[in-house]
């Protein structure tokens, strides 16, 4: 306990809701790249608590990180690493959600994943054409790590 609470001391948090929004809500990019910073906020509480924490923004889209066990086993038992609404008609149009068991260091990559397949999907492409698509620009990312942000910021301005 007494490690948490000097690691929570080491953050510096914004004063209000406001200023949270503010710091993080101009393009999640800005937040995904500064190394040694960790960015924490707790939504309100939301019945069925399917929500952990508010990951940041993707221009007008909220990133969230998820219960995945709790949706497994309430909503629906397909959920795997990630989802977005043409996925799973349950998550709001506006949202990704990340499952809570992702590895920080692979969340980037399967955001990059969703968020170009979540476009495609709304151009009227199909699941398993859109999925092709966007896992080939994410194993691009992987094996060439220094192109995930420029795919990232990009695949924001689409999704906005």
């Amino acid at each position: 306990m007494k490690k948490r609470r000097a690691m929570n001391a080491a953050v510096s948090r914004p004063r209000n809701k406001k200023s949270v929004f503010a710091a993080i809500g101009a393009a999640l990019i800005s937040m995904l790249f500064v190394q040694g910073c960790a960015v924490a906020v707790f939504p309100p509480a939301v019945a069925g608590k399917p929500y952990v924490r508010l990951y940041g923004r993707a221009g007008d889209t909220a990133v969230w990180i998820v219960n995945g066990p709790y949706i497994r086993q309430n909503l629906d038992e397909e959920f795997t690493n990630f989802g977005q609404h043409y996925g799973f008609r349950f998550i709001p149009k506006d949202e990704f959600w990340l499952d809570n068991d992702v590895l920080p260091g692979e969340r980037e990559f399967i955001l990059l994943h969703e968020m170009h397949e979540r476009h495609l999907m709304s151009l009227g492409w199909k699941y398993a054409e859109a999925h092709a698509d966007s896992s080939r620009i994410e194993y691009d990312c992987r094996r060439y790590p220094e192109r995930l942000e420029k795919a990232l910021r990009a695949e924001v301005e689409k999704n906005r």
